[in-house]
Order: C-alpha cells, then sequence, then structure tokens
C-alpha cells in the first residue's frame, strides 16, 4: 500500500489561562506539539489508536469544537478551534482547525488502518448528560407551571437566560451522539464553520 505524500499543516491555540498556546504541526507522519520554548514532542501518527471529534460549548465559547487523539496509552493529545486571548475573550480558529483536522484523519488512516475514526461522547457520557438534561427542562416546566401567578421579573430573567442556551444543548445532544465515521468523509456538522 502506497502512502499518500507527505502534508503540513500548522494549528496554534491555547485553551486556557493555565496553559501555553500549543502549536500543532502536521509533517507527514508525525504531528508534532510544541508549547512556549520546550522542544515539540511528536505524536506519530502509526501510534494512534482513536481520533476524536467533539463539540464542546461553554457558556462563553458555544462554537467550540475539539479533536481527541488517543493512543495505547490513553488521550495524548488535544485542540481545539478557538484560542485564549484573555478573560471572555477567545479568537475563531477554525479555518486553521479544520485544515489540520481534514489533513490528520485521512493520513492516520493511511499509515495506521486499525485506528479508529469517532465522533461525539462515550455512549455512558451521552446517555447521562442527555437525560441529566432533559431532565433539568422538565423540572424547569414543572416549577414554572406550579408558580403561577407568583412568577416575578427576576424569574422571567432567568427563564430567558435559560431558553437562549437550548438550542446549544439541542445542539450538544445532536452533535455529541456517539458515531464512527470513515477516514475520507469527516461529517461536515463536527467541524465548525470558518469565520
Amino acid at each position: 500500500m502506497s502512502l499518500p505524500p507527505p502534508l503540513t499543516a500548522v494549528h496554534a491555540c491555547r485553551i486556557s489561562v493555565l496553559e501555553a498556546e500549543k502549536r500543532w504541526t502536521l509533517q507527514g507522519d508525525v504531528l508534532w506539539v510544541a508549547a512556549g520554548e520546550y522542544p515539540a514532542m511528536p505524536i506519530p501518527l502509526a501510534s494512534l489508536k482513536e481520533v476524536r471529534l467533539l463539540f464542546s460549548p461553554t457558556r462563553m465559547q458555544r462554537n467550540r469544537y475539539q479533536c481527541h487523539l488517543h493512543n495505547a496509552g490513553g488521550r495524548c493529545g488535544a485542540f481545539q478551534n478557538e484560542h485564549y486571548r484573555g478573560v471572555m475573550d477567545f479568537e475563531d480558529r477554525s479555518a486553521s482547525y479544520n485544515e489540520l483536522v481534514r489533513l490528520l484523519v485521512p493520513r492516520a488512516a493511511a499509515i495506521n488502518p486499525s485506528c479508529r475514526f469517532t465522533t461525539g461522547t462515550s455512549w455512558w457520557s451521552w446517555l447521562l448528560q442527555t437525560g441529566f438534561l432533559t431532565g433539568m427542562l422538565l423540572l424547569l416546566v414543572v416549577v414554572f407551571f406550579t408558580m403561577g401567578s407568583a412568577v416575578t421579573g427576576l424569574v422571567v430573567v432567568k427563564l430567558l437566560i435559560v431558553l437562549f442556551y437550548i438550542p446549544t444543548a439541542g445542539s450538544w445532544i445532536m452533535k455529541n451522539k456517539p458515531r464512527s465515521f470513515a477516514p475520507g468523509d469527516v461529517p461536515a456538522k463536527m467541524l465548525p464553520a470558518s469565520p
């Protein structure tokens, strides 16, 4: 089996204030990870057992996507499309994130045919979190109707805040349902829209 020609893709991001910016560079058969002044660490694509794509929104990052890399020892790396610049300040780096994912997945498959390509969380995590979100929504409806005329302006504001996040929770449920995908067909719904 012939391997595709060597590729190069670069994506840099900082996940939080607690981490330095990491530079992810795909060169041929290796994904190099460099942080700050430290030497780059290699992640050989031949060592990958699983590449998992996730939709991971937060209250401040409603369009955050992540790529988790697993080898025989567990998770060996993770990068995301949003770069932390400061408190509640994130830069969208979806273009370089998408390029890296689109080149990494087929390259890893060509080098290691036994590598699995999945989307979403684990089944247990998805079932528990979906059940919790559904239960909390039902509880909210029951409380709202039980309160009747006792609804105050503050309660209405809190309900509006909850309603604002319902579409994000629905997207999380739909996108993070565990699935496998073919390396030649990365699901578009698991990649952020480029700015």
